[in-house]
């Protein structure tokens, strides 16, 4: 029978579980319902359209985007739930699981900046249009340009499940296939910086339809192996 402190350490790895639906929810009221910067402001508006965007709206972006950011505080743990889980199958000496964990936290802060910067454009809507236009820009390049982490992270994923020999594997075969087919997917954005009108933009198909789909059925997918992982963790005690 699992003790006390097993029982503690099973509530604590769900929690950070569960930390991914909860960002998720977080991100589409702030984003979408609050903010509604999702659909994302196409990238060709002019200096003058940019600053009447935070003009018209300016409270209303300054609260969706401090749920983004609030929310956006739980990738670090759910990365972490992640990590221990990993770490089951490379023993004493997780690698890939650092490597998971280090990439995961580094996306959180790289996407908490991005909203930080947006913010900052929400601060003072009154200022010149185009310095307006240069931090809004600043902030939606932020959020889709720093593919790298994001990436390394999925591929650590990928890389210990086909490592993996055990009898009963942490993760299914099949989820380091989905991890590298989302690492691949985000690769686009890294090139939305060269583009303001056409499938590759910060608001385009390829730029940032495709890879934020992805990047949600990821969490899902991620969110009940995680589950599963951690269960059976607790059945083997």
């Amino acid at each position: 029978m699992p003790t006390h402190q097993q029982n503690s350490r099973f509530k604590n790895q769900m929690f950070h579980t569960w930390c991914a639906p909860l960002y998720i929810v977080g991100i589409l009221v702030g984003l979408v319902l609050v903010a509604r910067f999702i659909p994302p402001p196409p990238a060709y508006l002019t200096a003058e359209q940019v600053a009447a965007l935070y003009q018209e709206n300016t409270m209303s972006i300054r609260i969706g985007l401090f749920l983004a950011m609030a929310f956006t505080s739980l990738l670090a743990p759910f990365s972490a739930g992640i990590a221990v889980q990993m770490m089951r199958s490379e023993g004493d000496r997780p690698v890939l699981a650092m490597t998971q964990l280090i990439n995961g936290a580094i996306g959180s802060l790289v996407l908490l900046i991005a909203f930080m910067i947006m913010m900052i454009a929400a601060f003072d809507p009154s200022r010149p249009p185009e310095i307006t236009k240069a931090i809004h820009d600043m902030g939606w390049l932020m959020l889709l340009l720093p593919f790298p982490p994001f990436c390394i992270q999925y591929v650590a994923i990928a890389m210990q499940i086909f490592q993996d020999k055990a009898p009963k594997p942490l993760f299914p075969r099949w989820v380091a296939y989905f991890n590298l087919w989302i690492a691949i997917s985000f690769l686009p954005t890294g090139i939305v910086g060269f583009f303001k009108i056409g499938p590759f933009t910060w608001h385009g198909l390829i730029g940032f339809w495709i890879p934020t789909i992805s990047y949600a059925i990821w969490f899902m997918v991620m969110f009940f192996t995680l589950r599963t992982a951690i269960r059976q963790d607790q059945n083997e005690l």
